[in-house]
């Protein structure tokens, strides 16, 4: 009994220690808003004040906040799916850069910097990784033979030319040239830069098929460069007097390129590249391997303001005037975009992996040793059924695995599978793997978040805020905004009331104008408005009548604000011609002085009768909800 009286003791006094620490501010509607919370959303907002507000008055814009917030939870707009569903989207977000192992991705972004300041020369002989299990393992043989055919001395790039699957391959017998960092597929990227000069891989993979490499030299990055160039474009299977014509053509735009001709003006007259050629030739910065080689080889080559002969391309005949040269920044200079390069490749998870793995076992995550031995057991059962085998995981009670001694069954990883077309047996495995991964993944980031809302004062406040703004929106919607728009009584209302706050500097015509192609369709329009005086839908039927041949608009406006009425009512500029239109006609309506309803200041009414609304709403909320403030409190933040 002692014992137990001495725990809560305990436990009292850390409750009593915690809530001195971040002690309540304010109560609304009996519900408590903690010190951290407002000194949170109070600063947040001194950032983004332009003129500064004193804490009195924005406590009294805070209050009103919270009041609106009381409201859409009394109105449950908290339960509602529609918010449900769009604030677990916002949770994820706000998780997402806690479910990244910060050490990680800086090594990778260092990592990442050192290639940048490196090319690396590169041999490579590409297979396709199979359509099925039977062609995935030949493949795998066939390039475990070519590793074996490289260990013996054969020239890689013999077995590029006769082997390799690369579109490529016979042409440049399996050479890519210079590569550089961002510009393949992470895993190959790693196993260039990661072999020495004159050596080879192993056998890897990528998400494209299988490799083996050899680095033939390393060099220093060159930056980038900015250049414009001139394109004459070769004709398809264009014959070598066709090629050599195009050569001539474009030796005489060098001529003048160098005799002092504006290079810009030059590409806009004569390039045939629909890319760059009205921007006078001018090209993105490109750096080593974004450009064909013949093209990047003169680029780098010349220096800053000089302009290429013409040469040769599989495209056609190009001459280059190079403007700049870019080195490699430094690695705060390029930071951010590594940070991008990296969440395109599979980079973007290994952080995230990383973080996984810490929490699995923060969590106690731990997987059922005979998880695959199970679904091996269910694809038999199901003889290649794939409903009979997702419908047997759905039912089953077998441990999936355990997060914090809690077993999740098979039926709660698999609640989301749907029966598919028929599918192997490793396709069958595969899947229910990835959904054993999406489970455990989805278990912990739960988790993690409940524990980050307790224990992780600034997420806490973040989620917070969130969830009170999207219930501010909603309720504020409901009640002011959309309410107000809608409420066409209340806004002739409220005009009637305060009538003579509404006036025009100058008169407005409000009408119909009518548009026609020439004057005999004019006249039949004016005969069919006539012959259809009384009837609502006349205007609508008659452009159903005539089609594109005639044209209404319903015109609100003053001078100057449209051309048909400035002719027609203003009497001033001459006759308009508005797209085929050559004809005008007023077909209803007349000036006014002054508006005549709500309607003819709209946009002006709504937002004073919102304003009318909201005030009132306030005194309503004011008088609803009970507000205490804790001014000795209240003293305790920082301004």
């Amino acid at each position: 009994m002692r014992t137990k009286l001495a725990i809560c003791a305990l436990l009292s006094t850390a409750m009593l220690t915690y809530a001195a620490k971040d002690p309540v501010v304010m109560k609304i509607n009996g519900k408590d808003v903690k010190l951290s919370e407002f000194q949170y959303l109070y600063h947040k907002n001194s950032t983004q004040q332009i003129e500064k507000e004193t804490l009195d008055q924005y406590v009294e814009r805070f209050v009103v906040y919270k009041l609106k917030v009381a409201q859409a939870e009394s109105e449950c707009l908290d339960t509602l799916q529609s918010f449900q569903k769009e604030f677990e989207g916002y949770k994820k977000d706000l998780l997402k850069p806690y479910l990244e192992d910060s050490t990680v991705v800086n090594t990778l972004a260092k990592e990442a910097y050192q290639r940048m300041l490196k090319n690396v020369e590169v041999v490579n002989i590409f297979l396709s990784p199979g359509r099925d299990e039977t062609s995935a393992a030949a493949q795998k043989q066939r390039i475990d033979s070519l590793y074996q055919c490289l260990k013996n001395g054969e020239n890689i790039e013999d077995l590029a030319y006769k082997h390799s699957e690369d579109r490529t391959a016979k042409k440049r017998r399996g050479s890519l040239g210079y590569i550089k960092s961002g510009t393949f597929p992470y895993a190959f990227e790693k196993v260039a830069y990661e072999t020495p000069v004159g050596e080879f891989s192993e056998p890897f993979r990528t998400n494209f098929g299988w490799h083996l490499l050899k680095v033939t030299n390393v060099r220093d990055d060159r930056g980038k460069v900015v250049c414009a160039h001139i394109l004459k474009l070769y004709p398809q299977n264009a014959s070598d007097s066709v090629k050599a014509e195009i050569m001539n053509k474009m030796n005489l735009v060098y001529e003048k390129a160098i005799g002092g001709a504006d290079f810009n003006a030059l590409a806009k007259a004569e390039s045939e590249d629909p890319g760059s050629a009205s921007k006078g030739g001018m090209l993105r910065a490109f750096g080593s391997g974004e450009m064909v080689p013949e093209f990047e080889k003169t680029a780098f080559e010349l220096g800053n303001g000089e302009i290429s002969r013409p040469f040769e391309t599989a495209y056609g005949v190009h001459i280059i005037k190079k403007y700049s040269s870019q080195p490699v920044g430094s690695f705060e200079e390029v930071k951010k975009d590594i940070l991008a390069m990296m969440q395109r490749d599979e980079r973007a998870t290994m952080a995230k992996d990383a973080r996984m793995e810490v929490l699995k076992k923060e969590f106690g995550y731990s997987p059922n040793k005979d998880f695959d031995d199970y679904v091996a057991k269910m694809i038999t059962n199901a003889a290649g059924n794939d409903t009979v085998f997702v419908n047997s995981l759905k039912s089953s009670d077998f441990t999936a695995f355990t997060i914090n001694g809690v077993k999740v069954p098979m039926k709660e990883l698999a609640a989301g599978m749907q029966p598919r077309n028929i599918i192997t047996a490793e396709g069958e495995k595969s899947l229910t793997e990835m959904q054993l991964e999406k489970a455990v993944e989805d278990k912990i980031s739960q988790l993690y978040m409940d524990k980050l809302y307790k224990e992780d004062a600034y997420f806490h406040n973040l989620m917070n805020e969130y969830r009170d703004g999207m219930l501010l929106f909603e309720v504020s919607n409901r009640t002011i905004w959309e309410g107000a728009s809608k409420d066409t009584e209340g806004l002739e209302a409220y005009y009637k009331a305060h009538k003579s706050e509404y006036k025009w500097d100058k008169p407005r015509f409000k009408g119909f104008v009518i548009m026609a192609y020439n004057d005999s369709i004019m006249q039949e329009a004016v005969k069919f408005l006539n012959d259809n005086a009384n009837d609502a839908e006349k205007y609508a039927k008659l452009k159903k009548e005539f089609k594109a041949k005639v044209n209404v608009q319903k015109v609100f406006a003053a001078q100057g604000e449209n051309v048909a009425v400035d002719y027609l009512v203003f009497k001033s500029g001459d006759k308009p011609e508005i797209k085929k239109y050559k004809e005008f006609y007023i077909a209803e309506g007349g000036l006014q002085e002054q508006p005549e309803c709500a309607a003819d200041v709209k946009m002006q009414v709504v937002s004073d009768y919102q304003a009318y609304l909201e005030e009132q709403w306030i005194k309503e909320l004011k008088a609803k909800y009970p507000v205490k403030i804790n001014q000795k409190v209240l003293r305790m933040v920082k301004e």
